[in-house]
């Protein structure tokens, strides 16, 4: 996988997410919620799919986004937004996550960098994974999202901090 093909995918799953005008209009209100879900994309590779086949980082966009537009306390809607985007996507720790070289099988660590960025770096060609439910490896995939996704100037325009 390469710069330019993680970007390219990225892209479809912003286009696909951006075409609601309800959804251009939240990401106009709150350009930080539009920087977190680009980050999203980018920590989470496409290839992760949920057990209905779909994208996990697609579903949880569309979970957050859901769960944002359904939220009636408007002071509430962000935070909706966010902790619903955090929990879909945390099931990425349900998972072991191995890459596939043409030499080698690597594992993907949620803490060290996102996976994406860690396919490109590996030359990853296909993700292989195994299912460990388990508290502790949401609780800590949880964790290395809101590192990964999070930033303190978001949080700080979102009125958290």
């Amino acid at each position: 996988m390469t710069d330019a093909t993680i970007f390219f995918e990225t892209n479809i799953i912003m286009k696909l997410v951006k075409k609601e005008s309800a959804v251009q209009a939240m990401f106009l209100l709150h350009p930080s919620l539009e920087r977190i879900t680009w980050r999203l994309c980018n920590f989470v590779s496409p290839l992760i799919l949920t057990e209905s086949g779909d994208p996990l980082v697609l579903v949880s966009i569309k979970n957050a986004i859901e769960a944002y537009q359904s939220e009636s306390n408007e002071r509430l809607k962000v935070r909706a937004y966010i902790i619903t985007l955090l929990d879909v996507a945390s099931q990425i720790g349900d998972l072991n996550i191995k890459g596939v070289r043409e030499d080698r099988v690597v594992t993907w660590e949620p803490f060290i960098e996102p996976m994406c960025q860690w396919m490109v770096r590996n030359g990853v060609k296909t993700l292989k994974t195994e299912l460990i439910k388990s508290s502790k490896n949401r609780a800590y995939s949880k964790m290395a999202l809101q590192t990964h996704i999070l930033s303190v100037q978001d949080m700080s325009e979102l009125g958290f901090v």
